[in-house]
């Protein structure tokens, strides 16, 4: 019977040292999710002040795009060469 005892009372130490572990664990996973969470809402709001630039750039006469990481501008034809009156 002593053993039992003492083999219940090990296995409840083990136990409650498992579950102090996965309760850090979860509280640690809680923060990295939290944090990404909001990475994420400031990259959507990096993204919404591109696209509105962008639209703002287009309304000009400007085309923005980018490309491998590099941002692109072209211009149209007649903002980039003045026409000339006929005389």
């Amino acid at each position: 019977m002593s053993d039992l005892t003492s083999q219940n009372s090990s296995l409840t130490t083990q136990f409650d040292s498992y579950k102090k572990i996965a309760e850090a664990k979860e509280q640690e996973l809680k923060e990295v999710s939290d944090a990404m969470n909001e990475l994420h809402e400031d990259v959507q709001q990096l993204i919404e002040k591109i696209e509105a630039a962008e639209a703002d750039f287009e309304s000009k006469g400007f085309e923005v795009y980018s490309k491998d990481g590099i941002v692109h501008v072209d211009m149209k034809d007649d903002l980039l060469y003045k026409r000339k009156a006929p005389s």
